[in-house]
């Protein structure tokens, strides 16, 4: 082997070994990317939150002429104009109006913030506590990894429907005093769906923590004094990700 190939194998080992990884999320971004269908589905949910949350705050810059009161309003979710009840789509009302005059566009743009803030909130939240509940429960073991699988059992087996109403009927009238009493029901939603949703993350991330706890590399951070906290949160729950989308 000449002293040129030896000298160009070296460059590519120190390439190798003194080269930046690549942050995991980088890595999903290019295989979302990759995958036409998945692209084409982020657009779109992106144009969607554009419309719900840049419309109303254009829309209520807008004035329009209320014949009932006589006056020049601007929209807001509660503007009424009772003298164009149940009106057709026009140039003024996109969508028409509903049975107070209350513009349908307006309103379907304000109520998928409401609906978009909960299915969000409630994804990240039982996706991030299952996987972290997950994490430590198949992280230890023993007594803990039986405790978390107990409760985790007992939430499943729960009829979660009748639940749902049942919650929900108790808890309406619960009122936040820094939210709006629309946002403090959407509050009450999210609790409880998360509450009862984050069963399924939580069984996958143990499953993938199983099979992660007793490699070299959950070895090798133990080795260098990083606690079990750390190990859970910097080397378990980024590893179980995959198996969770």
């Amino acid at each position: 082997m000449s002293v040129a190939e030896i000298d160009v194998d070296a460059l590519q080992a120190e390439a190798l070994i003194t080269s930046k990884p690549e942050h995991i999320m980088m890595t999903y971004w290019k295989r979302l990317r990759r995958h036409r269908l998945a692209t084409a589905s982020l657009v779109i949910l992106g144009l969607i939150i554009a419309f719900v949350v840049i419309g109303p705050t254009v829309m209520s810059r807008m004035t329009y002429y209320n014949v009932s009161r006589g006056e020049e309003m601007t929209y807001t979710r509660d503007t009424q104009d009772l003298a164009s009840r149940n009106s057709a789509p026009s140039a003024e009302h996109p969508l028409g109006t509903d049975e107070l005059g209350r513009d349908v566009l307006y309103r379907l743009m304000v109520a998928g913030q409401l609906s978009l803030t909960i299915a969000f909130s409630v994804t990240l939240i039982a996706e991030v506590f299952g996987m972290f509940m997950g994490a430590v429960s198949g992280y230890f073991g023993k007594w803990i990894d039986n405790v978390i699988q107990r409760v985790v059992e007992f939430i499943i087996i729960l009829p979660s429907l009748p639940l749902l109403l049942v919650l929900s009927s108790i808890l309406r009238d619960l009122r936040i005093s820094f939210l709006p009493p629309e946002w403090s029901q959407a509050f009450v939603i999210i609790v409880i769906l998360a509450g009862l949703g984050w069963t399924g993350a939580c069984r996958l991330a143990r499953a993938s923590v199983l099979s992660l706890r007793n490699q070299e590399f959950t070895e090798a951070a133990r080795a260098l004094g990083m606690g079990d906290l750390q190990i859970i949160l910097r080397h378990m729950m980024p590893n179980a990700i995959p198996r969770l989308l």
